[in-house]
């Protein structure tokens, strides 16, 4: 724990490196798409901006390697300010670390989608042939489209694990006053909201919401962790 209570520690930091990578992964891996152009114009643009994806799914990983320290880091910060009863602090976490695990399926699929794998870039693209015409590939457009679209669906999916920690972070703040009353607010507002566009039917805002609440927290532990993390646990009531 010795860390924790001298210096400024550095795992906030990541907080924010989570939230700006994966917002760069979702724009790049998703900026290729036109979907209202037909399948064989996005099965171009996705084989024609291969080096993009690329970069794209790199930055998803690193969020996801960030997030997973993040996260831990966050939880021994809550479960050190929370009364012992108090699972507010395990649901944070392992809703962080849920989006870890749906994470790498999502960028996993994406990887598999675009063939940027190690091995041989023309499997899933080009085939055998880069000249054949894409009606006539092993992977038709609609497949290799599809697949991608599918993939980019489930990694905005995997972030609403992320906005579920902003909810147990509220309760928290709210019941056992374990950070400042703004963040309860900002918190609440990120849960809130993402639940709305839940019952809207667009999850796909978990990709905003969540790099928005990593940002802001991280920012905020960065400067206040330290500070935060000499204060006795709150008394339980």
């Amino acid at each position: 724990m010795e860390q924790d209570t001298k210096g400024s520690p550095r795992w906030p930091l990541l907080g924010i490196a989570a939230g700006v990578l994966s917002a760069a992964a979702f724009i790049g891996g998703t900026s290729v798409m036109g979907w209202d152009e037909g399948s064989n114009n996005v099965a171009e643009k996705l084989g024609d901006k291969y080096n993009q994806l690329i970069l794209a799914q790199l930055a998803g990983w690193m969020a996801l390697a960030a997030l997973l320290v993040f996260g831990a880091g966050f939880y021994r910060l809550m479960q050190s300010r929370l009364p012992q009863s108090s699972m507010l602090g395990m649901v944070a976490g392992a809703a962080m670390l849920a989006t870890v695990g749906a994470g790498i399926i999502g960028y996993g699929s994406m990887a598999s989608a675009a063939d940027s794998l190690p091995g041989n870039r023309l499997y899933f693209f080009e085939v055998e042939d880069p000249d054949l015409p894409l009606d006539e590939q092993s992977f038709p457009a609609e497949v290799k489209s599809t697949a991608y679209y599918d993939a980019s669906n489930a990694i905005c999916y995997a972030w609403i694990g992320v906005c579920a920690a902003a909810g147990a972070t509220a309760v928290a703040v709210f019941r056992h006053k374990v950070f400042p009353r703004w963040i309860g607010f900002f918190s609440a507002f990120i849960g809130i909201i993402m639940t709305a566009f839940l019952v809207a039917g667009l999850p796909f805002g978990a990709a905003f919401w969540a790099p928005l609440w990593l940002i802001v927290m991280g920012i905020a532990l960065a400067v206040k962790a330290p500070a935060w993390s000499r204060e006795p646990a709150p008394a339980l009531t």
